[in-house]
């Protein structure tokens, strides 16, 4: 029986599989039966299986065998032999002494099973291990190195990493992070908070790091790891994915939903802003509140879903003072050059009790231009109609989440994406107190009517130009 390899390794809630770099599964007889076997150090106990499929991948041998049950978070020995003939299940004495050495690798658990581990600081462990156990004599061809990432990304520029890294006995030095011929240098921040996940660590406290590196996106990621023993290049293993994707967003957001239902189950008297079917295949909304008691179409231009055109800045000129039971907008507020003045003239127009709902992009590419003016989050919608407006809030949102990624590599830019905006916000109040008269408010209107109201396209082609002279401002 010759060992092929053998290691400590802290168990998951059960092992299937083990990934080795591909000069480590070589058997030295290829005729031979692998074997694996999985270790109890303290109680002695073990449990065997034979190796039932093998695939390559890359520098790596994926090893399939029949399940083990092992406790999860139980510090194990595995062991991967080959021998000619019938496979044995009788454990030699001298594996015992072979498992003793503290500084044996450790193995790479399959993705699958990595994600599975309880309380792990993050996702996605790979670990390479080089050198051949054999006859008892473990010759190493270099330190080990295990590194595990927390968030990846490629773009046209380049790729992102970030993670932890640790070399058993030997504190990192210096670390690169590699794509192909180019590399750029890591800041290394201590991470003493891992030792309590991987007791394999020992002593040396782990580095963890982020950082990019510019370079054709098709080529391999490397980490080079410089330690006091030499260094070390070696491959990033990724997963295929590291998560599934979230479902795509409901057509009607629960807010909204609410919302709705409040309309249809109490008949109320309710206005959009901005009703007008700009996008092509929009759908009205009427349909979805067709118990209201009337549903008015507003919006700056005319359509056939409108049936009142004018400007929201002078609402309360349009309809009579509380006359409605509600008004809502759908991705709308970005559009008005002055939104606190709609959310004063929204106040006028509804009822004592009545209710303001809007959805409104915070995280959103410029579009309708040259009439894209905001982007609000959750707590600016709570201002504008919040108490200062003469509202209470019922209950606000942020949904969508977004990932900025921005073409410049520096801080703060090269972790945008690892701090998410949202697609858009959305707030439902009450109106609990009349708004005063504000001096001027009244010809600041006149002079907003047919004025900046206007400047949001009618057509296509004004849609057009609009983006192409953002494009031509900014060089495109």
């Amino acid at each position: 029986m010759t060992v092929i390899f053998a290691a400590r390794f802290v168990a998951p809630a059960a092992l299937h599989s083990l990934v080795l770099a591909a000069e480590l599964a070589a058997s030295p007889d290829p005729d031979g039966v692998a074997q694996v076997w999985i270790v109890d150090p303290d109680g002695g106990e073990w449990r065997h299986g034979q190796v039932v499929g093998a695939h390559k991948g890359g520098a790596h041998v994926v090893l399939g065998f029949p399940a083990f049950a092992c406790p999860a978070g139980t510090i194990c020995h595995v062991v991967v032999t080959a021998g000619a003939g019938v496979a044995t299940a009788v454990l030699p004495d001298w594996l015992h002494v072979l498992l003793a050495v503290e500084s044996a690798p450790i193995p790479i658990a399959t993705p699958e099973l990595e994600v599975a581990l309880p309380a792990r600081p993050a996702r996605g462990i790979f670990v390479i291990a080089e050198g051949r156990v054999a006859a008892g004599n473990r010759a190493p061809a270099g330190f080990p190195v295990t590194a595990d990432y927390g968030a990846h990304w490629r773009d046209e520029f380049g790729a992102y990493l970030s993670g932890w890294v640790h070399c058993t006995e030997w504190p990192v030095q210096r670390l690169f992070l590699r794509l192909g011929t180019r590399e750029s240098e890591l800041t290394l921040i201590p991470f003493p908070d891992v030792i309590a996940y991987y007791p394999a660590c020992g002593e040396v406290v782990p580095v963890r790091w982020s950082g990019q590196v510019a370079g054709p996106p098709g080529e391999p990621l490397q980490l080079r790891v410089v330690t006091a023993a030499g260094e070390r290049v070696v491959d990033v293993v990724l997963p295929e994915r590291l998560a599934n994707l979230p479902p795509p967003p409901p057509r009607v957001p629960a807010l909204m939903a609410r919302f709705m239902r409040m309309v249809n189950e109490e008949q109320l008297r309710v206005l959009e802003i901005g009703a007008r079917l700009v996008a092509p295949g929009a759908q009205s909304w009427r349909g979805d509140m067709a118990r209201a008691a009337a549903y008015i179409g507003m919006d700056i231009h005319p359509d056939a879903n409108v049936d009142l055109v004018g400007d929201a800045h002078a609402l309360s000129t349009l309809v009579a003072p509380g006359s409605l039971d509600a008004v809502w907008s759908g991705d709308v507020l970005e559009h008005l050059r002055m939104p606190w003045l709609v959310a004063a003239e929204v106040n006028r127009a509804l009822r004592m009790g009545g209710l303001a709902f809007h959805v409104a992009p915070q995280t959103w590419p410029l579009h309708e231009m040259p009439a894209d003016y905001w982007r609000f989050s959750d707590e600016g919608l709570r201002v504008l109609f919040g108490p200062e407006f003469g509202f209470e809030i019922i209950e606000s949102a942020m949904i969508e989440p977004m990932r900025i990624i921005s073409p410049h590599r520096e801080a703060p830019h090269s972790e945008m994406p690892l701090h998410p905006g949202y697609g858009h916000a959305l707030v439902l109040a009450r109106k609990v107190a009349e708004l005063p008269q504000v001096a001027g408010l009244e010809a600041m209107q006149r002079a907003l009517v047919g004025a900046s109201g206007r400047l949001y396209p009618e057509t296509d082609m004004e849609r057009q130009a609009g983006d192409k002279r953002v494009a031509a401002a900014a060089g495109g």
